[in-house]
C-alpha cells in the first residue's frame, strides 16, 4: 500500500488496490481490487477522477462505447462495441446489448443481446432478453419482454409487449399486447392484437384487429377481420372481413366471409356461410346470405312500421277472426279459397288504429 500524490498516466493500469490523491487517466484502467479516493473534507469534487476512456471491471464496460460519441452510454459485456461516429443518442445496458451497431441512432438496449445485431436501425427501443435480437435496419420498433420482435430485421413501427410477441415478424405497423400475441406474424401488416395468443397464428393476414383472449387466433391469410372478446371468432383461418362481438362469437366460422356476429356467443352451424348476420345471445346462422335476429325463444317488438320490399314467408300468422276489434270491413277480392267458413278480408284494427289483414267468422 503506497500512497501516490498528483500522478498521470497514459497506458494501462492495472492494480490490486489503488489509493490516490489526484489521478488522471489517459489509456485504459484495469482494477482488480479496490479503489479509493481520498479527500480531507466529506465531499468528492466532481473532477476527483477524471477518465477520457471507457473503463472495465470485473469484465463490464462502462463508458460511452465504440466511437467515444458523448452521447452514448454502455453498461456490460460487449456493448455498443461496432459502434462508429455516426452512431449516437444510444443507450445499450446487458451482455451484448447493441453489440453490432455501427451508425444507428436513438436506440435504447436492455438486455442480455437486446438489439444485438442492429446496424443502422434508429430509434428503436428494446427491453427485455433477446428482444428485437435480429433487428438490423429496422426504424421505430418497441419491443418489451423476453423475445418480442425477436426476428424482425427490416421492419418498422412495430409495437410488441409481451413474452414472444410478434415473435417471427419482418413486417411494418403490427402492434402486440399480451402473452405471445401475434406469435407467427412474418409478412402481415397493420395487424392489432391485445390479449393472450391473440391473433397467433397470423402470418401473411393484414389490417386485422383482435381484442381479447385468444381473439381471432387461429388466423393465418383472413384480412380484415375484427374480434373483439374472449375467443371471438376465435377459429377463423382464411375468411376475410369478419366482424365478431362479444363473448365466444362467431368461433365456429373457418373459412366464411363478410358475416357479422353481435352478442354472448353469437354463431353459426357450420364453418363456412358468409354475408349473414346473427344479432344477439346465442343467435345462430343456419345458411349464407342470412340475417338471424334472436332465438327461437324470443320475440322480436317493433313499435313502429316495417317496410318489405321483398317477400315474407312465414311459418305461421297468428290473427284474431273476431269481429269485434274490426271496422271498415271489406272482403279480399279475386279470393278463391275459403278455410271453414272464415272469410278473407281487410279491416281497420280497432287495437292498433292501424289497417290490418286477416279472417272473420260472420
Amino acid at each position: 500500500k503506497a500512497p501516490i500524490d498528483n500522478p498521470t498516466f497514459t497506458g494501462t493500469v492495472s492494480a490490486s488496490k489503488f489509493t490516490s490523491g489526484d489521478a488522471s487517466f489517459n489509456g485504459r484502467v484495469d482494477i482488480c481490487g479496490n479503489f479509493y479516493a481520498q479527500y480531507p473534507s466529506a465531499s468528492i469534487p466532481s473532477d476527483a477522477i477524471d477518465l477520457t476512456a471507457d473503463i472495465n471491471v470485473n469484465t463490464l464496460t462502462i463508458g460511452k462505447g465504440g466511437g467515444n460519441i458523448s452521447t452514448n452510454s454502455a453498461f456490460g459485456s460487449y456493448v455498443l462495441v461496432d459502434n462508429t461516429t455516426g452512431g449516437e443518442n444510444n443507450n445499450a445496458f446487458g451482455y451484448l446489448a447493441l453489440r453490432y451497431n455501427t451508425s444507428g441512432n436513438g436506440n435504447n438496449a436492455f438486455g442480455r443481446s437486446a438489439l444485438f445485431v442492429n446496424t443502422t436501425g434508429n430509434n428503436n427501443n428494446a427491453f427485455g432478453l433477446y428482444a428485437l435480437r435480429y433487428n438490423t435496419t429496422g426504424n421505430e420498433n418497441n419491443a418489451f419482454g423476453r423475445n418480442a420482435l425477436w426476428t424482425n430485421q427490416t421492419g418498422n413501427y412495430n409495437s410488441a409487449f409481451g413474452h414472444y410477441a410478434l415473435f417471427t415478424n419482418n413486417a411494418s405497423y403490427n402492434s402486440a399486447f399480451g402473452h405471445q400475441a401475434l406469435r407467427n406474424n412474418t409478412s402481415g401488416y397493420c395487424n392489432s392484437s391485445v390479449g393472450y395468443y391473440a391473433l397467433y397464428n397470423n402470418s401473411v393476414g393484414y389490417f386485422n384487429n383482435s381484442f381479447g383472449y385468444q381473439a381471432v387466433m387461429a388466423n393465418t391469410s383472413g384480412i380484415n377481420n375484427n374480434g373483439v372478446g374472449s375467443f371471438a371468432i376465435q377459429n377463423n383461418t382464411t375468411g376475410n372481413n369478419n366482424n365478431a362481438f362479444g363473448h365466444n362469437t362467431g368461433s365456429t366460422n373457418t373459412t366464411g366471409s363478410s358475416n357479422t356476429y353481435l352478442g354472448h356467443e353469437a354463431n353459426a352451424n357450420a364453418n363456412n356461410y358468409s354475408n349473414s348476420t346473427a344479432l344477439g345471445a346465442s343467435s345462430q346462422i343456419t345458411a349464407s346470405n342470412q340475417i338471424v335476429l334472436g332465438t327461437a325463444s324470443e320475440v322480436v317488438y317493433v313499435p313502429g312500421w316495417v317496410n318489405v320490399v321483398g317477400n315474407v314467408t312465414a311459418s305461421s300468422h297468428p290473427t284474431s277472426s273476431d269481429y269485434r276489434i274490426k271496422d271498415y270491413i271489406t272482403s279480399l277480392s279475386d279470393c278463391s279459397f275459403t278455410i271453414d267458413n272464415l272469410r278473407p278480408v281487410t279491416y281497420q284494427n280497432k287495437l292498433t288504429d292501424k289497417p290490418d289483414i286477416g279472417l272473420i267468422a260472420h
